[in-house]
């Protein structure tokens, strides 16, 4: 189950039922879900090792600007 803002209000919903445009809030500890686009974070920190191989986690700064290109 997953923290889900609906309406103000957080919820628990399982990861299947997430769909585009859904807010959700994370944790330490948690698995994200699915892509998400950070809209706010603090000290973030992510193991992508499944991912990437990256041997360390790597920061994640929601104000970040992105490449267009």
């Amino acid at each position: 189950m997953r923290r889900f803002i609906e309406n103000g209000h957080l919820m628990q919903i399982k990861p299947e039922e997430l769909v585009v445009g859904d807010i959700v809030q994370i944790e330490a500890g948690d698995i994200v879900p699915a892509d998400l686009r950070l809209i706010e974070s603090y000290n973030l920190k992510v193991d992508e090792s499944a991912l990437k191989g990256e041997s360390i986690p790597v920061e994640k700064d929601a104000n970040a600007i992105l490449d267009q290109s």
